[in-house]
């Protein structure tokens, strides 16, 4: 039988599988570093999913950033409540929107 503690996470394996002391040592390790793996692999899968969700928003209407209405040539910045034609947008007068 071999018991592994992995003291910073508090992680043990115990293996018992076959009479051999190395070869039950060589499988705890191995599952050790799986366990410690899926670990981590949960910590980044997390870390991505909130920087998705910060980049993403909520998907609801008040996190528009501008309204193109090129039918009535206007763009509607939501942000700083200003309005410019399209045709000024697209000569590349940004400025105006600030």
């Amino acid at each position: 039988m071999c018991v592994l503690t992995h003291i910073p996470t508090g992680i043990i394996v115990r293996v018992e599988d076959t009479r051999h002391k190395s070869k039950n040592e060589e499988i705890a390790w191995q599952r050790l570093t799986e366990r410690l793996q899926q670990i981590e692999d949960q910590k980044q899968g997390d870390i991505f999913q909130k920087d998705i969700k910060n980049q993403v928003g909520n998907g609801q209407r008040s996190n528009k950033r501008r309204t193109y209405r090129v039918k009535e040539d206007l763009v509607v910045d939501h942000i700083s409540n200003k309005t410019i034609t399209f045709r000024e947008l697209s000569k590349g007068k940004l400025d105006l929107l600030r």
